[in-house]
């Protein structure tokens, strides 16, 4: 942006992905995935968005109680990542000397204070 009242410069959502990771809304609903693919055969402006991938669409199967996840033309099983989450002391000690994307941390100091 030029300014406090200014326009957003031409190409702007470009420049914050240069710096930024895209972030997508999950989307988890339950419901079987064959019934999630009749719905976006029915709604095209929300097929549109499932099928580019602007959000993350997991269906939850009542029946079986596993999650799918649709890759951009179909539903996949749900694999769980095996990696563990880091504990850290304090917020600062997970950023600290890092300028690249963070994955998640506990962080100790919040569970002695009970602060969230």
């Amino acid at each position: 942006m030029n300014g406090h009242a200014s326009d957003l410069r031409t190409g702007l959502p470009w420049q914050m992905v240069e710096i930024h990771e895209p972030v997508r809304l999950l989307t988890i609903v339950e419901a079987e995935p064959e019934l999630l693919v009749r719905i976006l055969a029915r709604r095209p402006g929300v097929a549109r968005v499932v099928h580019n991938q602007w959000i993350q669409l997991v269906a939850w199967s009542p029946s079986t109680r596993k999650m799918s996840v649709f890759d951009g033309t179909r539903f996949v099983p749900h694999v769980r990542d095996a990696r563990t989450i880091k504990t850290v002391a304090t917020s600062v000690d997970h950023y600290r000397g890092e300028r690249g994307h963070l994955g998640c941390a506990r962080v100790e100091a919040a569970l002695r204070t009970g602060a969230p």
